[in-house]
């Protein structure tokens, strides 16, 4: 059975004192206790902060199949002269699960291809129209249309079970470790921008740990700076994520980074062996893990401007696109690259030097690529250079499923069935410049 233990210490009991640790270190030994965590007290001001004061209650999980536990429990902490009250309750553990289900992402991925085969079998459907009665072909057509609807609805479903949306999770990071540095008295400025950014939960549980533990690092070399040095400044941390197609770049930074030497060595692998002082080792190690957590997803750098970078490559990921056609076939296009457009006029077509421009609000912008048949003018902003594409028809918005191809191309990144169940394929249009 799981049982879930609340301690809270009197105030006035002092860190400093063994006897309060051997009760907490004993009551561990004592018992199968599974989990730890401390809960601070949000009422705690800097102001009145004291290193020697826990702050907080601690909350054990423990497992047992032992049933006077209760008993030896409440033997074990009844009138202790360190404990200001306490709480033993039994785990509903079919409550606490009925509502979390793991799904493999292998079991997302066949999901989301059986999705797509709806796409076909509609496909097929909607040539049997010809051989029904007429008095049943709309009711027919309506049909198709409410089955490519749901499929539509089915797969964005799909798709998020798989996806995070940062900001929520990031909000929960924020407050547990200003709590953290709260309760040692550090004055912490926790900042994140992850606006717009869908995360891949196999990465976001991978890189979790490692923000986590460096925010505790530098929380932590923070207090041991402050007791050295005596010098009381604020600890400032910002993280930043930005998405250009699959690749994702984490940036972060923080005055703890710039003002220790440690974290630019380790995170350009030029550190070379641990040092002799004891206290410095610790650091190191910290901070060891923290990089290796990074270097298994990805590349990391330290930047001349003092900021971590990691740079990974999303295998699963949706996009805001824009959906052209050209010619008779349908594209998407990053919406991130697309500045304006405006019904196409011949007469703004000029040559300069053998090489074709567009003139668009009195700026001349080289063309990339045209279809045969025009009749809008999309101007793209490609690397800091602005240029034309000139197509046929712009017909939405969306936000698309991105699928491999099956064969490399330079030229594409990938396709995705749209809502109306049109292909389209991702242009590449780096590879027009």
């Amino acid at each position: 059975m799981e049982y879930k233990l609340s301690i809270e210490l009197k105030k006035n009991i002092n860190l400093n004192d063994n006897n309060i640790m051997l009760l907490l270190n004993n009551l561990e030994d004592e018992f199968n206790i599974e989990n730890r965590d401390f809960i601070f007290f949000k009422t705690q001001n800097i102001n009145e902060y004291n290193e020697n004061k826990l702050n907080a209650s601690i909350s054990y999980s423990i497992t047992s199949a032992d049933r006077s536990i209760e008993n030896k429990i409440h033997k074990y902490l009844y009138e202790n002269i360190y404990i200001s009250k306490y709480k033993l309750e039994l785990v509903d553990v079919e409550e606490k699960t009925k509502n979390n289900i793991n799904i493999k992402p292998i079991q997302i991925d066949n999901l989301l291809d059986d999705v797509d085969k709806i796409f076909y079998l509609r496909k097929s459907l909607e040539t049997y129209d010809r051989y029904l009665p007429d008095k049943i072909k709309e009711k027919y057509k309506k049909d198709i249309k409410k089955l490519r609807e749901i499929k539509y609805r089915l797969k964005a479903s799909v798709v998020n079970l798989r996806l995070f949306e940062l900001e929520l999770e990031f909000n929960k990071m924020k407050t547990r470790f200003s709590d953290y540095a709260r309760n040692l008295g550090i004055d912490f400025d926790f900042k994140f921008n992850v606006t717009n950014i869908k995360l891949d939960k196999l990465i976001f549980y991978k890189l979790k740990p490692a923000i986590k533990d460096l925010v505790y690092t530098l929380i932590e070399l923070e207090t041991e700076k402050r007791k050295k040095e005596l010098v009381y400044n604020k600890l400032d941390f910002s993280i930043s994520f930005t998405q250009d197609f699959n690749k994702l770049v984490m940036d972060i930074h923080s005055n703890h980074l710039s003002d220790n030497k440690i974290y630019k060595t380790i995170f350009n692998n030029e550190f070379e062996i641990l040092s002799d002082d004891e206290e410095i080792r610790e650091q190191e190690l910290a901070i060891l893990n923290v990089y290796s957590l990074l270097k298994d997803l990805g590349e990391v750098k330290f930047t001349d401007d003092n900021s971590l970078e990691f740079t990974t490559t999303l295998n699963f990921l949706t996009l805001n696109s824009l959906i052209i056609q050209v010619d008779l076939g349908y594209y998407a296009i990053d919406t991130n690259y697309v500045v304006d457009y405006k019904d196409f006029n011949k007469e703004n077509i000029v040559s300069i030097n053998n090489i074709s421009y567009y003139k668009f609000n009195e700026s001349h912008l080289p063309i990339i690529k045209a279809s045969n048949e025009i009749k809008k003018a999309l101007v793209l902003k490609i690397e800091n250079h602005s240029y034309v594409f000139l197509v046929k028809d712009i017909l939405h918005q969306e936000e698309i499923f991105v699928k491999s191809l099956e064969t490399k191309s330079n030229e594409y990144l990938g396709y995705a069935i749209l809502k109306d169940s049109k292909k389209a394929l991702l242009i590449n249009l780096k590879s027009y410049i």
